[in-house]
């Protein structure tokens, strides 16, 4: 049996804590109580015209319901997806097929934010598709932190090529310092040579010391970045 879409939006559309049933009435639903608290929830017509949304997307969209109603959700949009992510979801959507992404939208200040989406085609008694159900979830800690843990990532792999190069100096001068001892080609000029060899032993000591330094500051920046396991509200579940 599918879900009549107009009586699903009257049951959730009045959902101030003085409008929503107590435990025992028998209105009282606790799973679309907490997704309607926990969840960016809203409903679009066919040409994807906002007719419906949540008190918690317009909280982080900053947009009021006025402002979003009779609007499609280009009015989010941050610019971050090519067309053809766009393009993917309505074919999908529209052979009537749920979808599943993550999207990047923007307030309406002109901040960023992520939200696990999921768009779900609602059908009518005979089984037309009538309206698009929209549930999201805001992940964007997760993704900031993920965003951040690959900037560390691109800087270490950087510096790993830069350290390799000044490593490779002072390694050159000790090997080549080193076989000309074996050959005993420095007999008169050893005190030299050793003196030579301690110099370049004290540059490569402190290319590794710097290394280190870094290794250990990325380490804790990337133990207090990195990306959480996820909660079941980022999860979608």
């Amino acid at each position: 049996m599918h879900d009549d879409p107009n009586d699903f939006q009257s049951r959730i559309t009045d959902s101030s804590p003085d409008a929503l049933p107590k435990a025992g009435h028998p209105d009282f639903n606790p799973f679309r109580d907490a997704l309607e608290y926990s969840a960016l929830v809203s409903i679009t017509d066919l040409q994807g015209k906002i007719v419906y949304c949540n008190r918690a997307f317009q909280r982080l969209s900053q947009y009021s319901e006025k402002e979003l109603l009779g609007q499609d959700h280009r009015i989010l949009h941050s610019g971050q997806h090519p067309k053809q992510f766009w393009v993917e979801m309505w074919q999908q959507v529209a052979k009537g097929q749920p979808w599943r992404g993550e999207v990047c939208n923007r307030t309406k200040d002109g901040s960023r934010y992520w939200v696990d989406t999921t768009i779900n085609p609602m059908r009518n008694e005979s089984g037309k598709v009538t309206q698009y159900l929209s549930i999201r979830y805001d992940i964007t800690s997760r993704k900031e932190a993920e965003e951040k843990r690959d900037r560390l990532i691109r800087d270490l792999e950087q510096y790993a090529f830069l350290t390799s190069h000044d490593l490779r100096r002072p390694l050159s001068s000790i090997l080549g310092l080193t076989n000309l001892i074996m050959m005993g080609e420095v007999k008169d000029d050893l005190p030299k040579v050793i003196s030579m060899l301690a110099q370049q032993s004290r540059e490569m000591d402190q290319v590794v010391h710097r290394m280190n330094k870094l290794l250990e500051d990325t380490s804790l920046q990337t133990e207090f970045t990195s990306p959480s396991p996820q909660t079941n509200q980022e999860k979608g579940a």
